[in-house]
Parts: structure tokens; C-alpha cells; sequence
């Protein structure tokens, strides 16, 4: 990389200019905006997102990133979504900033690793800014892994009831909830000179570094300390320098760095000194531990592989300590756990010196040497809590899991469980926010007083609590189960990190296995080429050679003179027979003679019982030749048209054991009219079978491996497949005008033929009509006449708003599968993939932000702040939330967090733009889902919202007489969808493109999440449309009546309710009176309360194929009739049918071919024939633009 750049060289160094050292040191400013909080926590640092690394991108030329020009980008929201370059980039940077030049001449830098912020330039401290997200990166990634690797011993111990091991897990994560990650090591020998984020090495099975040793033998030293007893122990470096003493003795007799070993021997010598313990790096890959005992006279070895000490290690602790004792000791053993891996020497080192030297200390068993090694990770926690000063300690409530030893010994001290802080994970949306993550300075306690808090849960420093324990709580059990719901949340994000990326692992070992398969299946014939051209059935060159057969005169009919092959037909002759007894002497005469049938049918009873029998005598393998030689010696006359390559098609060898397949036992069923799937037009596909051949491959390849098959999926790879492979398909013109663009219905038909594929899902109850739905919705709309002239309400201050479900890959627990088959299994089919979004619209046109709730109880839950159209979808005002409980349904909370945050706000807005009052009433239409016609949830909107009036759709009547359901959710469903479409065929297209036949299927729950926020972007963009929202409200019609603010407030609505008074005075009584009317029974069961249809299914609904203008204009189109029209339903299922894509093939498919409410054909002359229909030019998108989804984009407007 840069191989072409003369900057990259080494060269005589130039002093950067003042102007170029201030440009690119990074703004105080920028810095707290940008980086995370030194003050951040370590479990705040590992959830802390920093800007994706792009190490792909390698330009030639350094200098291309620099620019003359001021910057252009300077808004931190936009730097934050910034990729970074590569290390290698990024390094070559810094060089041209020290070597370059013409560096003075540049005041910016473009992200040319980036291809959508490339235009743009920055300043020059991005470059620093680059480098401290990377030096970021590399500590969070090593809390990451640690908290990982503490999870999975959790939950592994967990299974196995380890209670020490669970001790100590929660009592490191509860650390990480306390400590800084940016503090340096307090208590140790290098107090303050090493950092905290050295200890996540503990929490990992990688081998201990000298530094992790040394910090080791600091707990032991501080232990022998408290003892008082007459031991030494000595840093890893000490037997280093022992070894160059040994080799340059004078020199150790003066030199100074020799003068810490000079001091400990002449204790050792005079007595002071019992022990002297050290460790000893062997090989510089193993730690053994050696303890100098001057009472025994002996030198302790103990190496946990059980291995000798060598003769040099031998030789330099002789000479050393003969040097400062005078006596030659002898060799012992020290007793060590043996070592059954390859990275717990240090820990059973460190040990067998512990277990020597203090009383009271065992041997770790080796089946307990994680969790002694976690141990220490928390003793080292724990020491250097116990040392933070009062001034840099953090204000936030600290864990007293932590006993120290020198602190308070002798005391009774009572452990508390310790509320942890509740901050929430920072997010770059939230990283310019002014977060607080310490208390105030009033709430901090002063030395001459203790803090009292009354009303709050901390007790009084009072309680028996001394110490630092006595300014902290004990934790709540909300504490402890948000703790674990975000833990929990995380570990199922790695699990399906990890499916992930074993599901890629499987589908590229398929690629090699078929890859092997192919070239046998090349090798095989190449040799069976090569052998018929040495018998002569082949040219030189190859080419078969033509081959006569004679056969004999009685061979080829029978005596009667018909063909074997009419006698296996007899049904051809029955129906001639038939015909000529029916037959007038009127019409048209014979010209051609009837000739025998072509075909032989095997499969009628009379010659199958005879291959069965010759199938029985060939064996259980079933071979083909041996099956036709058996068939022919038991008839050679009925067998000699059988060949061996036509009953191979016949048996499936997929299982164990060759069997007949399923359509041929079928076809034997038949009998004497089998039948046939050869005939009718097979559409564009079948002229190129290369392509139709790839599609089927990459379809069976998903089905394999499990994953959801829709329509929707189906039609994306058919399309990626196309654009990769055969781009002209796209563009080719048929006779009647239409273009080939794989609608929904020639899927299914497609799926149905080739792969005899049939759609799976369960079902449910359709929703119930009210027998009298007309006299409900006639008193509900006359309640909504009343309420609008009582309380002047304008068409503003109407509102109606409807939930429904959006499954993040449509299709779920709805699959493609093998007709017939009895168990299908399916990704994601034990659990719903899926979130609600609720839909909110006003009677003057408008449609208000969305909320949109996803299952989980933490934030991470849900979309991240860097999903594509994030902030254009925050800008909306949309509300992203999640559930707090284990499914995505809305619940009384979320409904609050609605009425809060969008609805009164909306409400508020309109009431000071028209200059009303706060008190002027508001009218808000729901539905009676249980939740909304709760007593808890009237009472919550009484209390609080008294100006917003609530008023329910009649139950069973949201599909008629709810706006919302009757116009807005039909194209916002066909928006998503195509949205939906639009990402797989790109992701399809950028497979394919890397040479990658199977194609990839990404179920990650959190990658299908961000995806969503492009999806709710998109149709808030569509349907946002005053003309749909009003005409929605005009389609709720019931006996002259509809919804919109004209009819409700005519003059007819009026004379209807001035004549109420005497016509219906027990209604009357009842709009009069408080409280609402109508309500289902709060414990009734009604159809509202079952969960909704899921938007996602392959529903026969609108097909993906037409674009949201279209069916927005059906919408719009729909209900031509009269006012009074009763009962306008409207019209779904539009679908394609032209030469490009005929369907004839599949049963029962056919019938959808027209678009079913006529929306989009020609009136049918009555004078057509029957059984004609008129076709129509498929209207559709060019080919560069046509999977595309910007549905507001002019281009996209279909021409009327």
C-alpha cells in the first residue's frame, strides 16, 4: 500500500509548522463530544459505539486526502458517522503531516476510504481524532472480550450449581459497573504507572505476561507483610539479574542495578530474611516458582509440568546464594498443582508460593484454576479500590462485595448488595447530550457531617455501616434485574453473532463440497468419453458417432398391428370409442388419420406389477440395468422400448435406502391417465435455463440452511440472479408490451412448477363482522357529530390511531416448502421477529409521527443512532421505545410514553396555532384493544389529559369504520415491503457479485433492527399525503355517513341530531351522559385483543411489484359509487398478468391473474367472448432504477 508514494520513504525529517501542530491537535470541545467521558465506567466504555474502521479502501496516493479548501464538515453529528481508515492509512497520514512538503499548504482532509462522505472535507484534527478512537478502540475491545468471557463462565456455571465461581463473576461485573476505565493502577509497585485495563487479560485463558506476574506477587508480598513474617518475595526481573551477576561478577559487587539483590542476600546472609520466593521465566514461554529456605538449608523447585530444574538455572542460584550465606544448599521439591493446559503456569506458580509461605493457604485444584484466576482479577479490583484517593475516587456508590483485609480489620462489617448507577448506554445520538454521571456538589458529604437523605432508599450513615461502606445503599431488586435483562440482551446478541457466523462457515463448506462433486462428475465422464472412444462409439475428436439398431418386424407392434407403446394408453382408445359413438353425421370431416401414441405408459397396473416383480428380483439396490434386464426376461415384447436412464429418473436415492419417488407412486395412482408437467408456456425463464438453474440452486441452498423463504425473498434473489447473470432479460419487450419483473403470482406459480414448493404458515380466525355493524357504526358516528358540536372541535383536534405488526423479515412462520412434507423447519419460526408501529392520523389531513416499539428492557433493544435515515426519522418526531417486557406489543406504558411525547404535544401544537384555549377539547379515536378500554388506562387520561376525549370504533368494525385500517395501513404495508425488497436485492446483487453462488442470509435480530428505521422512513415519506389521509377518513361510510369533517359537521348531521331527542330518547340520554358507552366488558375477550395479522406474511395482498403510487391511487380510486353505498370494502390483491409472465401452469394460481377490482384493466366488453381477458402493458420502472424504493422521487410517478 502506498507503494507509489514518495512520502512513504524515509527521508530527513522537516519541522511541521505552528500552524500545521495547532490545526491538528484535537478541540477541548471536540474531544468531550467525540470520546468517551474518562468518567464512564467500564461496563459504560464496552457498550460506548465508535465509528466503523474501513480496512478495505487503499488509495494510491497520500496527498489525495489533503486539500487546499477550508473545511465544509464540521458538525460533530455528522464527524461521529464518519468510517475510520485503516491503521495503515491513518499511520501514513501522520508521516505526510512530519515529511510532507506542501503539508502547509492544506487546511483540510477528505475521507476518501469513504464513498459517500468523500465529496466532503474536514479539518485537520479528524486525524488526531482518528487516532484516539483507535488507541479506544483497542481498550474496549479488551473489557469486551473480558465481559464476554465472564458471561459464558457464568452461565457455564450456572449449569454446574459452582457457587465460588458465581461469587466471583458478579462480583468483578459489579466492579466494572464502578470503576473509570480510565484510571491508572493504584497500590501495586507501580502505583499509578500502570493501567487498569491491563487486568482484562485475567478474564481470558491467554498466557500471564511478567506485568500480570509481578501484580501477582504484589497481593503476596502485601499478605507476608500484614503476617510479619521473615519472607522476601522478589520481581519476575530478579532471577534475570542473578543470571548476569552470575556471568559478570565483579560487576555485581558494585553496580548499582545490582544493589535491591545485594540488600535482600545480606539479610538472607545475617539471618532477617528466613525465605526468599521468587518466580523464574523459562524459556520465556513457561513460570516456575523457586523458594530459597535458609532454615532448611534448601533450594525449592516446583514447575507444574514436572519438570527437573536445568544445571545453568542450578549454577547462578549456588553461586548467589553461596555468595551471601557461605553454605551450599541442597535441592528440594515445592509443592505445585499439576498443569493440563497451556496458559495456568503463572496461576499455579503464584500459588504453590502462596500455599508455602502462609499458613492456612492450599493448593488450587486444577479443575478450579479459572475460577482462582478470576479471584485474583477481583483481589487486584478490590486493591486498587481500596487505594483511590477520596478526592479522584468516583461519587457513585462503590461495591462492598469487596472485603478488604486492611481496612476495618476486627470489625464486624455487614455486606450490602450495592445499588449500581442507572446510566444509560451512551449512543453517538446521545453523546452530545449533557449527561450528568456524578452527583451534584450539595449531594456530596462534607468531613464535618454525614449527608442525610430522607424520602430516598440510602439508610443513615448511622446503621452500623463504618468506613467508605457508610455512604452507600444496598441495591434494589430492580437493580439486579436490569443488570441481567441487559446482560441477557447482550449474550443473545453474541449467540446470534455467532450463528451467524457458523451459518456462513456451513454454506461456504457446501460451495466446496458441490465444487468437488462437479469436477468427479467431470473427471467420470472424461474418462467415459475416453473409454467409448477406445471401443469406437466416438471420433477422435469426440463426437459420438451415429449408431443404427435393427430391430425385428414383431417387435414393434403387437399382432393386432397397434404399437406397444397405445396398448400402455387403452384410456386414447376409449375416448375415440366414445366420440364415434356420439359422433353427427354434421361438421367437418377427418383429414388425418389417428396415429399410435409415442409414449409408453409404465406406469398403468398391468406393467408396473411386472417392474415391481422385476424390481424385487434385481435387489434392494435397485439398480436401473438390472431392473430393465429383469423386465425384459419376464416380457422382452412389453419391455423393449424401457431404457435404463428412464427408470433412473424414477428412484430417489436421497435417503438411506433407494425407494420409487413420490410423483411416480402418484402417477401409479393414476393409473392409466398419469398425466403430465411438460405442457403450457413455461415464460421467459424457461428460454434460459442457465439462469432458472441458478435461481434453484440458491433457492434449495436456503431452504437447507432453514431460513424464512417468502415471496418476497424469492422474488429478490430472481431478480439479483437476473441483473448478475442476464441483464437483458430485464429490458426484453413481449408482444403485448409487458416486461418481465417476477410478480408475486408468477413466484408462486414459478415455485409451484419447478420446485413443486407450496406455502406453510399457521392461521387464524378471520375477524367477525357484527351482524348489526351498521347500527353501531351509525351511533358511532352520530356520538362523533354530538361531541364536535358540544365542544366545537376542529378537523385538527381529530385524531385516530391504529397499531400493527411489522416482522423484520416478512415471511415469518411462513415458509416455502416441499408439498407434502410434514415438518418444515424454519429460522426464527419459535419466536417473533417482529415490532409495532403505531399509526396516527388527523382528520385535516396529517400524519403524525410514528412510535415504534421493539422487544426488549434496555435501550439496546432498540434501532442504533447509526442506522441509515436515523436522524431524519428522529427529526419526524418519531418515537423509537422499547416494550420492557418480553414481547414487542404495545402495553400501558408504551401508550403513555405515545400520549405524552406525541399525541398532547400534537394537540398543543394545533391549540396555539389557532389560538384556542388549553381547555378546548380534543378527540382521539382508538379501538377497544384491551389496553386502550381499560379502566386503569381512562382513569390515567382523566387524570391527566382531561381535554383529550376518547371514542372507540365498535368492536369487530376496525376494518370498516377505523381510517387508519380502512386507507393508511394498506400503503404503508406495501411501502415496507417493497422497502423490505429493495435490501434484499441490493444485498442479493453484492453477493452474487463476489463470486458467491449461495446466497446470504443475515437473521441477526439486531442487523434486521437498523433496518427498520430505513423501512419506517421510507413510508412515513410515502403516506404522509393529505389527499390519502382525508380520502381514508371519507372511505369509513356506513348509510349515507362517512368520517369526513364536511359530513360530520353538514347540515344533515345537524337535522340528525336535533331530531334524536324525540326519535331515540334513550340514546339521546346516553350522549348526554358521562362516561364512555359501548365497551366490551374489561375481562371479555373480544377480536381486538388476539394479535394482530403480522405485515410481512405472503398474504395475498397488494403485489410487491406495484409501486406505493399505485396502490395509493387504488386507495384514492376506490368506492366510485354513491354516497350511500353500503358496506365499501376496498379492494386489495392487485396482480400481473401478461406475456412475460405467464401462470397458466399452476393449479389454482391462474385465477389471480387479473387485477381484481378492475383498477388497472379495461372495462370487459359484454361482447367479448367469455373466457378472454384483456391484457394489459406491465407498467414498471426502467431497469437501472426499478428495485429501487424512493417512492416521492418525481421519476417514480406512474404516468396517468
Amino acid at each position: 500500500m502506498f507503494a507509489n508514494n514518495p512520502h512513504n520513504q524515509p527521508r530527513t525529517c522537516i519541522q511541521p509548522s505552528l500552524s500545521i501542530v495547532m490545526a491538528t491537535i484535537l478541540p477541548l470541545e471536540a474531544e468531550k463530544i467525540l470520546l468517551p467521558s474518562p468518567d464512564l465506567t467500564i461496563l459504560e466504555l464496552v457498550s460506548y459505539d465508535l465509528p466503523l474502521q474501513n480496512t478495505v479502501f487503499a488509495p494510491s496516493t497520500i496527498e489525495d486526502f489533503f486539500h487546499r479548501s477550508q473545511p465544509t464538515g464540521t458538525s460533530f453529528s455528522e464527524i461521529l458517522l464518519l468510517p475510520e481508515p485503516s491503521s495503515e492509512v491513518l499511520a501514513a497520514l501522520h508521516r505526510y503531516l512530519e515529511h510532507g512538503t506542501d503539508k502547509d499548504q492544506y487546511h483540510s482532509v477528505r475521507c476518501l476510504h469513504s464513498s459517500l462522505f468523500k465529496d466532503k472535507t474536514y479539518p485537520l484534527w479528524i486525524i488526531s481524532y482518528w487516532t484516539r478512537c483507535q488507541s479506544v478502540r483497542t481498550v474496549r475491545d479488551s473489557w469486551r472480550q473480558a465481559e464476554n468471557y465472564l458471561q459464558e463462565r457464568l452461565q457455564q456455571w450456572k449449569r454446574k450449581d459452582f457457587q465460588k465461581g458465581i461469587t466471583v463473576v458478579l462480583q468483578i461485573l459489579e466492579a466494572f459497573a464502578t470503576l473509570r476505565w480510565s484510571d491508572q493502577l493504584r497500590g501495586l509497585t507501580g502505583n499509578g504507572t500502570e493501567s487498569i485495563n491491563s487486568l482484562a487479560l485475567f478474564a481470558s485463558e491467554r498466557w500471564i505476561t511478567g506485568e500480570h506476574a509481578n501484580q501477582m506477587l504484589d497481593l503476596l508480598r502485601r499478605k507476608l507483610q500484614r503476617k510479619q513474617t521473615a519472607a522476601e518475595v522478589l520481581s519476575t526481573w530478579a532471577y534475570e539479574k542473578m543470571k548476569e551477576g552470575f556471568h559478570s561478577q565483579d560487576q555485581y559487587e558494585i553496580g548499582n542495578s545490582f544493589k535491591m539483590l545485594r540488600v535482600v542476600g545480606e539479610e538472607l546472609g545475617s539471618a532477617k530474611l528466613d525465605r526468599v520466593a521468587l518466580l523464574v521465566n523459562v524459556n520465556r514461554n513457561h513460570w516456575v516458582a523457586t523458594v530459597i529456605d535458609r532454615k532448611e538449608r534448601k533450594l525449592l523447585y516446583g514447575d507444574s509440568l514436572r519438570s527437573p530444574m536445568k544445571s545453568c538455572m542450578k549454577d547462578v542460584f549456588a553461586w548467589w546464594i553461596k555468595r551471601h550465606t557461605g553454605i551450599e544448599f541442597g535441592y528440594g521439591s515445592l509443592p505445585i498443582t499439576p498443569q493440563n493446559d497451556s496458559f495456568s503456569c503463572g496461576i499455579f506458580a503464584v500459588n504453590a508460593l502462596t500455599a508455602f509461605l502462609l499458613d492456612g493457604e492450599d493448593l488450587v485444584p486444577v479443575k478450579e484454576v479459572i475460577a482462582r484466576r478470576l479471584e485474583v482479577m477481583k483481589d487486584l479490583l478490590h486493591h486498587h479500590q481500596s487505594h483511590l484517593s477520596t478526592q479522584k475516587a468516583r461519587t457513585e456508590p462503590i461495591s462492598n462485595h469487596f472485603h478488604d483485609d486492611d481496612s476495618d480489620k476486627g470489625q464486624d462489617i455487614q455486606h450490602q448488595r450495592t445499588q449500581l448507577p442507572r446510566v444509560p448506554p451512551t449512543t453517538r445520538a446521545e453523546s452530545q447530550r449533557d449527561i450528568v454521571l456524578t452527583p451534584s456538589p450539595a449531594s456530596l458529604p462534607s468531613s464535618a457531617e454525614p449527608p442525610t437523605n430522607e424520602g430516598s432508599n440510602l439508610q443513615s450513615s448511622t446503621d452500623g455501616k463504618k468506613g467508605l461502606f457508610k455512604w452507600f445503599s444496598k441495591g434494589t431488586t430492580k437493580d439486579r434485574d436490569d443488570y441481567f435483562a441487559r446482560e441477557d440482551d447482550k449474550h443473545r446478541a453474541k449467540m446470534e453473532d455467532e450463528e451467524h457466523i457458523a451459518d456462513q462457515l456451513e454454506q461456504k463448506k457446501l460451495c466446496e463440497l458441490r465444487d468437488r462433486a462437479k469436477l468427479r462428475q467431470q473427471k467420470c465422464r472424461a474418462a467415459r468419453k475416453a473409454e467409448e472412444i477406445r471401443w469406437g462409439t466416438r471420433d477422435e475428436n469426440g463426437q459420438k458417432k451415429r449408431v443404427v439398431t435393427l430391430h425385428l418386424a414383431e417387435g414393434a407392434s403387437r399382432g393386432d398391428g397397434t404399437s406397444m407403446a397405445e396398448h400402455t394408453r387403452p384410456a386414447r382408445a376409449l375416448r375415440t370409442k366414445f366420440h364415434s359413438e356420439k359422433k353427427k353425421p354434421q361438421g367437418r370431416k377427418l383429414k388425418n388419420e389417428p396415429r399410435d401414441a409415442k409414449y409408453h405408459n409404465w406406469f398403468m397396473p398391468m406393467t408396473w406389477l411386472l417392474i415391481e416383480k422385476a424390481t424385487k428380483k434385481a435387489g434392494w439396490e435397485m439398480s436401473p440395468t438390472e431392473i430393465v434386464k429383469q423386465a425384459k426376461q419376464l416380457n422382452p415384447q412389453i419391455f423393449e422400448g424401457l431404457s435404463r436412464t428412464t427408470v433412473t429418473t424414477w428412484i430417489d436415492r436421497s435417503t438411506g435406502k433407494p425407494r420409487w419417488k413420490d410423483e411416480v407412486l402418484n402417477r401409479v395412482k393414476q393409473g392409466y391417465q398419469p398425466g403430465h408437467h411438460n405442457g403450457g408456456r413455461s415464460g421467459i425463464l424457461g428460454k434460459h435455463p442457465d439462469v432458472a438453474k441458478a435461481i434453484e440452486g440458491r433457492l434449495l441452498s436456503l431452504q437447507k440452511a432453514n431460513a424464512p423463504i417468502t415471496v418476497v425473498t424469492i422474488r429478490g434473489i430472481i431478480l439479483a440472479t437476473i441483473t448478475t447473470m442476464k441483464p437483458e432479460m430485464l429490458e426484453a419487450r413481449f408482444s403485448d408490451g409487458s416486461t418481465f419483473k417476477a410478480s408475486d403470482s408468477f413466484v408462486r406459480a414459478w415455485v409451484k412448477h419447478q420446485l413443486n414448493w407450496v406455502q406453510r404458515k399457521a392461521t387464524r380466525a378471520a375477524q367477525k363482522i357484527p351482524d348489526n355493524w351498521e347500527d353501531l357504526c351509525e351511533r358511532s358516528t352520530i356520538r362523533k357529530i354530538h361531541l364536535i358540536k358540544e365542544y366545537d372541535i376542529p378537523s385538527r383536534l381529530y385524531v385516530n390511531s391504529d397499531q400493527t405488526q411489522v416482522v423484520y423479515a416478512p415471511g415469518n412462520k411462513l415458509t416455502y416448502a416441499d408439498s407434502g412434507s410434514k415438518q418444515v423447519s424454519l429460522v426464527g419460526g419459535d419466536e417473533k421477529r417482529a415490532f409495532t408501529v403505531m399509526v396516527s392520523v388527523s382528520n385535516d389531513g396529517l400524519l403524525l409521527p410514528f412510535q415504534a416499539i421493539y422487544e426488549g428492557k434496555t435501550l439496546a433493544s432498540t434501532p442504533s443512532a447509526t442506522s441509515p435515515h436515523y436522524n431524519d426519522l428522529i427529526n419526524t418526531g418519531a418515537l423509537l421505545e422499547f416494550s420492557g417486557t418480553t414481547t414487542y406489543w404495545s402495553n400501558m406504558k408504551t401508550m403513555k410514553n405515545f400520549v405524552c411525547k406525541i399525541l398532547n404535544p400534537y394537540f398543543d401544537s394545533v391549540r396555539r396555532d389557532l389560538n384556542l384555549p388549553t381547555t378546548q377539547k380534543a378527540l382521539w379515536q382508538i379501538d377497544v384493544w384491551s389496553v386502550h378500554r381499560s379502566v386503569e388506562f381512562r382513569d390515567w387520561m382523566k387524570k391527566n389529559y382531561p381535554n383529550i376525549i376518547l371514542d372507540y370504533v365498535p368492536g369487530g368494525c376496525t376494518g370498516l369504520y377505523q381510517p387508519c385500517d380502512v386507507g393508511i395501513q394498506r400503503p404503508f404495508k406495501q411501502s415496507v415491503v417493497r422497502s423490505y425488497h429493495e435490501s434484499v436485492v441490493q444485498e442479493m446483487i453484492t453477493h452474487f457479485e463476489e463470486n458467491n453462488e449461495i446466497p446470504a442470509y443475515d437473521k441477526r435480530i439486531a442487523t434486521l433492527r437498523n433496518r427498520s428505521v430505513t423501512w419506517l422512513w421510507n413510508a412515513y415519506r410515502t403516506i404522509n399525503k393529505p389527499e390519502l389521509v382525508t380520502r381514508a377518513f371519507e372511505l369509513c361510510r356506513v348509510r349515507g355517513w362517512n368520517l369526513s369533517f364536511k359530513s360530520l359537521t353538514s347540515f344533515e348531521a345537524r337535522e340528525k341530531l336535533r331530531g334524536l331527542r324525540t326519535a331515540d330518547p334513550v340514546f339521546w340520554e346516553e350522549l348526554n351522559s358521562a362516561g364512555e358507552r359501548g365497551l366490551p366488558a374489561e375481562n371479555t375477550v373480544v377480536d381486538e385483543d388476539m394479535e394482530a395479522d403480522t405485515l410481512g406474511g405472503d398474504e395475498l395482498g397488494d403485489d410487491s411489484s406495484y409501486s406505493v403510487p399505485e396502490v395509493i391511487n387504488a386507495v384514492l380510486n376506490v368506492g366510485g359509487g354513491p354516497e350511500g353505498q353500503v358496506g365499501v370494502l376496498v379492494p386489495s390483491n392487485l396482480a400481473e398478468n401478461g406475456e412475460a409472465e405467464p401462470i397458466e401452469w399452476a393449479d389454482g394460481v391462474g385465477t389471480s391473474g387479473t387485477a381484481s377490482g378492475a383498477l388497472f384493466t379495461e372495462n370487459r366488453n359484454p361482447a367479448d367472448k367469455l373466457g378472454k381477458r384483456k391484457r394489459v402493458a406491465n407498467r414498471w420502472y426502467a431497469v437501472k432504477d426499478f428495485i429501487h424504493h424512493d417512492d416521492n422521487d418525481p421519476s417514480d410517478q406512474e404516468d396517468q
